[in-house]
C-alpha cells in the first residue's frame, strides 16, 4: 500500500510514486490492485499494464471492476 498520509484529494502524485512499487511487484510476478474510487479518474495511462483496478463506489469507469474476479 502506497499512501500519502494526508486528507488532499489530489491524486497526481499517486501514480508516479506507485510506479516503482509496480514494476517490482509485476517483475516477482505478483498481481498488483489498484483500490479506490476510480469513478472518475484511473491511471491506466501512467501505470503498466496489468494493473487491476477495484473501485471501492459505483463507478461508471470502464476500465475499473467492483472487485477482484
Amino acid at each position: 500500500m502506497v499512501d500519502d498520509a494526508v486528507a488532499s484529494p489530489s491524486v497526481e502524485w499517486n501514480p508516479a510514486v506507485a510506479r516503482p512499487v509496480v514494476n517490482a511487484a509485476f517483475e516477482a510476478g505478483r498481481r498488483v490492485f489498484w483500490i479506490d474510487d476510480v469513478s472518475e479518474w484511473a491511471p491506466v495511462d501512467e501505470l503498466p499494464a496489468g494493473v487491476v483496478y477495484v473501485d471501492t463506489v459505483p463507478s461508471i469507469h470502464a476500465r475499473a471492476v467492483r472487485r477482484p474476479r
